[in-house]
């Protein structure tokens, strides 16, 4: 399968095909944003609750992390890709801000 799965564990369940297609897409949406040298990695787990998550991006820039819960897993990776979003957010806006020199 995709080479994206082998940075992906899980815990107490197996993906099917369509959950793991979601994965590897929603990875290639945060990547597509975080540095160039980004190294994922996740954890997926089913709990009594639902679902739990955690994901890392490790780069030159810096290590990014976040964790979530959701009732399911596609809406855990909602979550995740928000959360990471956010951060990957707030480092763009840094590097701009970096950039603007006063006159």
């Amino acid at each position: 399968m995709d080479l994206m799965m082998d940075k992906v564990e899980f815990k107490g369940f197996e993906p099917d095909h369509s959950l793991k297609g979601t994965i590897s897409r929603t990875l290639d949406v945060i990547l597509g944003s975080a540095p160039s040298d980004s190294e994922p990695r996740a954890l997926l787990s089913r709990t009594k609750e639902g679902f739990k998550g955690m994901l890392r991006l490790s780069s030159q820039q810096g290590i990014f992390a976040v964790e979530a819960t959701g009732r399911d897993a596609i809406e855990l990776l909602g979550r995740l890709k928000d959360r990471m979003g956010e951060q990957i957010g707030s480092w763009r806006g840094g590097r701009r801000l970096l950039g603007i020199k006063k006159i």
